[in-house]
């Protein structure tokens, strides 16, 4: 059996981390148990997490665990119609997938771009719509209507 050497850059950890911390919303780490998770020195850890909530990615509690910056301190906006997501049009629908969202400078939902295809984000929209009540898709439906192509 040969070894092989692999090299893996900064921006491919900080992928790792941000994924990990996604796919598991309540995770809270401290430097050294993210230390041994992804296999790091320590002064590697310690700047990568703290790297991450400069960008308002991660943030530091107070008992040194790092945590998502949106977990538990920022609600989600109520899929179920109640919301003013019904008032957006279907393209800013999109962007906010793909971009990202933030309030009040901080962000509050991840930017799906590179990661969703066309149809899985057309997809995540009807999912949603479908849950709202009737009389508000219709709202939806007609204010974001194409108006009829001249004839002729």
């Amino acid at each position: 059996m040969t070894e092989t050497l692999s090299i893996v850059t900064r921006d491919h950890i900080l992928r790792l981390i941000r994924s990990e911390y996604l796919e598991m919303p309540d995770l809270r780490l401290t430097c050294r148990q993210a230390q041994r998770l992804w296999e790091l020195d320590e002064h590697t850890s310690a700047q990568l997490l703290d790297l991450l909530v400069e960008v308002k990615f991660l943030h530091r509690k107070d008992d040194g665990t790092y945590s998502r910056l949106t977990e538990g301190a920022v609600a989600a906006p109520p899929l179920n119609g109640s919301g003013n997501e019904w008032k957006r049009k279907k393209q800013d629908l999109i962007a906010i997938i793909n971009n990202g969202a933030s309030r009040n400078g901080d962000p509050v939902m991840p930017a799906w771009k590179d990661r969703l295809s066309d149809q899985d984000i057309e997809d995540i929209i009807a999912w949603f719509q479908a849950l709202w009540p009737a009389d508000v898709y219709d709202r939806w439906r007609r204010a974001n209507a194409q108006p009829a192509s001249p004839k002729g």
